[in-house]
């Protein structure tokens, strides 16, 4: 494994935040994970759900997925770009779609954020 300074260092060959971004990632890809240890992608929008499944097909991607989902139709429109009944409905589809696509002991978890407005 890389120290601090050595990545630091070969920051200095990449000239654009992208290139620098994707290294980290690569180095990611490099490490064990630890036995003990469960990834969790906490999303609320397709292409999240969809990059992670790509990760995991790449042997790197989350043990499971969470998905957020707002209690507030409004904040959920704001955040999503969906109605909680269309959300819903896209989430069953990924859902189906992760689990038969490449992760059949997938956890997939529904999280409800509250929100209370004072």
């Amino acid at each position: 494994m890389k120290s601090q300074t050595e990545i630091i260092q070969d920051f200095e060959i990449f000239e654009d935040w992208m290139e620098k971004y994707q290294y980290i990632i690569d180095l990611g890809k490099e490490l064990d994970k630890l036995d003990d240890v469960v990834l969790t992608a906490v999303t609320i929008r397709e292409r999240a759900i969809q990059r992670a499944i790509e990760a995991k097909k790449e042997g790197y991607g989350p043990d499971r997925i969470l998905l957020m989902v707002s209690t507030s139709e409004s904040h959920q429109y704001k955040n999503s770009g969906l109605y909680l009944k269309d959300y819903w409905k896209m989430s069953e589809e990924w859902i189906k779609k992760a689990k038969k696509d490449i992760m059949a002991n997938l956890e997939v978890l529904l999280s409800r954020k509250c929100y209370i407005q004072m």
